[in-house]
């Protein structure tokens, strides 16, 4: 029993030292590759140090060159281009002539180049870059901003058009009685000028002055006829004259236009005008009297007047100053004319 108890310690403590001894080479792999790494990065750095420096000393070899270079094109002698005389390249102008030395831009070059180092003239084009990059965006910000604001803008403006077009169309429809009535009012006014008009040429009111229609014979040169309407009666622009009335379809009408003719032609400044009124006219029947009415021709509104055929009248300041009915009107008419051609005989 004490040796199987000796021979179990032995075996424990024999697996407590191989367990150490795992620990112990796992540790020391740890640190081995972390050398290694730490190795590699002071490498690669003294690398990356050493080409820095490699470069600085090509660059300050290359200045040093340029100086050089420089100095010996101060000590050569120059021709000059306008005189022909030879002088130091130090010099900026021949001291003969003083036209001045030409600068080749491979010399403006160099000097900008020895004026800046070289890590100076990398850190100063990143910032030109960063600042054109910066720039650029920019642009570009403001232009999608602008295209915005434009796509907005026409989208406002579809919106306008189709609401005024809905506005249009629900006025349209609201208020279609309105537009019917007007449309109603319009073909009226069309209707009653048209009836106007053909009235007014069926009673002959477009008829030539100058024409021999039968009515208004020509007697001596050219008689003007001088129709009006019963309500200008009283309105004419003569301070006096006579209207003769007479009905168109009168028995005796021929002889009241005959009458009216020769008034017309005597062309006498001392008569006064004369004027005549067709009673079988529709715009006039207002003032005809009717069978067994009693006449009205002594009214100074031609409203209250009720004539008959024939009648004369003589105006006088827009009032009815001499009034003569049937044949009493045409002896007064014949003896004017009669008068008149006993002066001329």
């Amino acid at each position: 029993m004490a040796t199987k108890k000796v021979e179990e310690e032995s075996k424990k403590n024999k697996n407590k030292s191989v367990k150490s001894n795992n620990k112990n080479i796992n540790d020391k792999n740890k640190n081995s590759s972390k050398t290694a790494r730490t190795k590699k990065s002071t490498s690669k750095r003294t690398a990356s140090s050493k080409t820095d420096a490699n470069v600085k000393k090509t660059t300050k070899k290359e200045t040093v060159k340029t100086k050089e270079v420089k100095e010996e094109k101060k000590l050569e002698m120059i021709t000059c281009p306008k005189c022909g005389k030879e002088y130091l390249a130090s010099l900026d102008s021949c001291p003969d002539c003083s036209k001045k030395v030409v600068v080749d831009d491979e010399e403006d070059e160099l000097e900008d180049f020895e004026d800046y180092d070289d890590e100076d003239d990398l850190e100063v084009t990143t910032k030109k870059e960063k600042k054109k990059d910066k720039e650029k965006d920019k642009e570009e910000v403001v232009v999608a901003e602008k295209k915005e604001v434009i796509k907005k803008s026409e989208k406002l403006k579809k919106t306008k058009n189709k609401q005024n077009s809905v506005t249009g169309d629900n006025f349209l429809e609201q208020n279609a009685d309105l537009v019917n009535l007007v449309k109603i009012l319009f073909v009226v006014i069309a209707v009653i000028i048209v009836a106007y008009l053909a009235i007014a040429f069926i009673n002959g009111e477009f008829k030539s002055k100058d024409k021999d229609d039968g009515d208004d014979a020509e007697v001596s040169g050219t008689i003007q006829n001088e129709k009006i309407l019963a309500s200008s009666i009283f309105s004419k622009s003569d301070s006096e004259y006579y209207v003769l009335a007479y009905n168109t379809d009168d028995e005796w009408a021929d002889y009241y236009s005959d009458l009216y003719q020769y008034y017309k032609g005597m062309n006498d400044e001392n008569a006064l005008p004369l004027f005549w009124v067709d009673l079988n006219d529709k715009f006039n029947a207002n003032i005809v009297a009717a069978e067994g009415e009693e006449t009205n021709c002594w009214a100074s509104n031609y409203e209250e007047l009720r004539l008959k055929s024939p009648t004369l009248i003589r105006v006088k300041d827009g009032k009815n100053a001499d009034r003569y009915e049937g044949e009493e009107a045409t002896s007064i008419l014949s003896n004017i004319i009669k008068e008149h051609s006993n002066s001329e005989d």
